[in-house]
């Protein structure tokens, strides 16, 4: 019996002193970490999912329409991210602004990898060669 006394009265003073292993604690920082880096994620995408060259569909036979159809992006983060969303600003060979359209994207974007994904985006009147495409949204996998 007086075993347990001091058994249980060391583990009741470990639980009040909030004495942790050097594993434990090493554990807990990894999840701070992680939840850190999740939360930046969702709150800037634009910090770590980056787009790159685009394609652009143009229908025009008398007149030129622009329509992105496909985005290349990198995910910077560590985690797999789908559901991209965002704007994209049409721009001609001055760089003078057509317009801004939302997107979406379809596919997923693992940890680290660069990709090119299908996007849904909206069609403007003119010959756009440059955009400016900005990241808004998306939805972690499996979180």
């Amino acid at each position: 019996m007086k075993i347990w006394t001091i058994g249980l009265t060391i583990v009741v003073v470990t639980i009040i002193a909030g004495c942790q292993s050097k594993e434990d604690k090493a554990l807990l920082e990894q999840v701070k970490a992680r939840e850190s880096a999740k939360m930046q994620l969702l709150q800037t995408p634009s910090r770590f999912i980056i787009p790159g060259k685009w394609d652009n569909y143009d229908k025009g036979i008398l007149n030129t329409y622009s329509k992105a159809t496909a985005i290349e992006f990198t995910n910077n983060s560590v985690f797999d991210v789908d559901e991209i969303t965002g704007t994209m600003t049409y721009k001609d060979v001055s760089g003078n602004t057509i317009a801004t359209v939302p997107f979406k994207t379809t596919g997923t974007i693992r940890a680290a990898q660069s990709i090119k994904l299908s996007v849904i985006a909206g069609e403007v009147s003119g010959n756009s060669q440059k955009a400016l495409i900005l990241v808004e949204r998306v939805h972690i996998i499996g979180q």
